[in-house]
């Protein structure tokens, strides 16, 4: 998925080869630990699907609204993935 988006982006000029070929070296050069890459960390995104200035529909019984509930759910699903890179989105 992420070739794809990084394809895709190069293809619509948003972003030229010689940049994205740059930016990984510099993580490469980030990377390197007395001459060892350390392993990449796995990516987890949640998706809230809401804002807090949309927050969708809300639930009058239980006072909170689809925001709420989603952003609480990630932050507790976040802070059982230590081992992962997590992004709510």
């Amino acid at each position: 998925m992420t070739g794809a988006l990084l394809a895709k982006l190069v293809k619509n000029n948003s972003l030229s080869l010689a940049e994205l070929e740059n930016e990984l070296a510099v993580l490469r050069d980030a990377a390197s630990v007395v001459g060892e890459v350390e392993a990449p960390r796995k990516l987890c995104a949640l998706v809230i699907g809401h804002k807090k200035t949309s927050p969708g529909a809300a639930n009058a019984a239980a006072g909170i609204s689809e925001f709420e509930f989603n952003d609480d759910l990630a932050q507790r699903i976040e802070r059982q993935v230590s081992r992962l890179v997590v992004q709510r989105i």
